[in-house]
């Protein structure tokens, strides 16, 4: 594989995220080529004998397990960016980390990773009151979404004294508003983070995968990747 592009399995393919990627991937191969497309009618079988160099998904919790539980066998490289995930998610997602490296993340945008970097200056303002709040498309299932509730696990790391708890819209075909605000008595500062589309996301996870895939076996962040 030295000099060529990864083969993906892209877990998800028929979802919007699934069809981005798929796009980005058929317009510029360098990025790499789709092994196999996965959605809910492939066959296990036909899965656990996919000629793929890693597997990027973006499917729905049901989703992440039948491939986690198909990779556990056959270890592969996964970048999951699938939300509404629980505790069993997260110890699939980590047993996986030991056979092969493994990256999930709530949000595969650049601009979401130096979000949360810059976050980390809010804690000079200890006494501010802090509010995290997200708006996204109707028919986004998982509220707050996942992003949002990264951004309230930076915050509270910082150890903040007020913090209240994430508020959240659905509405229209929104691709995606974050903002966090920190407001004193006399001043207030906002970090906002708009998407204009879903591409910014698919291109994302594709660069994200290229760093990963021959990483060694564990439990990766994207600031792990990026830095």
């Amino acid at each position: 594989m030295a000099g060529s592009s990864p083969r993906m399995a892209i877990n998800g393919a028929r979802g919007r995220m699934g069809r981005e990627i798929l796009a980005l991937i058929e317009a510029d191969s360098r990025q790499g080529t789709c092994a196999l497309a996965i959605d809910q009618s492939t066959p296990p079988g036909e899965i656990s004998s996919m000629a793929a160099d890693l597997v990027i998904d973006f499917s729905s919790p049901q989703g992440l397990t039948r491939i986690c539980q198909i990779l556990a066998k056959h270890p592969l490289p996964l970048l999951s960016g699938t939300t509404g995930l629980d505790a069993s998610h997260e110890r699939l997602l980590r047993a996986l980390s030991r056979k092969a490296p493994v990256l999930w993340t709530s949000n595969t945008s650049l601009g979401i990773a130096a979000l949360k970097k810059a976050l980390r200056s809010l804690k000079m303002l200890g006494e501010f009151d802090f509010h995290v709040e997200e708006i996204h498309h109707k028919k986004k299932v998982d509220a707050p979404s996942g992003t949002a509730r990264t951004l309230q696990q930076e915050l509270t790391s910082l150890k903040l004294k007020n913090l209240s708890s994430p508020v959240s819209l659905r509405a229209g075909g929104v691709p995606g508003l974050h903002r966090v605000w920190a407001i004193g008595e006399n001043e207030w500062l906002c970090f906002e983070h708009m998407a204009f589309n879903r591409k910014l996301f698919a291109q994302g996870a594709l660069q994200l995968a290229l760093l990963l895939y021959r990483r060694p076996p564990g439990f990766y962040s994207v600031e792990d990747l990026l830095g």
